[in-house]
């Protein structure tokens, strides 16, 4: 499995898409290698949120 990831979708994009309300302003790239950030949508007390992270 490759652990290279290509984000298409900008942040605002993705947040509609997942519909969170209050995407978070990365600092990742187009590409996302190991150890380097990117963007990840969770869920905590029933809401979605943006979460950069490594």
């Amino acid at each position: 499995m490759c652990n290279l990831d290509t984000a298409r979708k900008s942040a605002v994009e993705v947040a509609a898409h997942f519909r969170v309300s209050n995407p978070v302003a990365s600092n990742s790239g187009e590409n996302v290698y190991p150890s380097t950030p990117g963007v990840v949508v969770r869920e905590a007390d029933g809401q979605r949120m943006m979460q950069s992270m490594a």
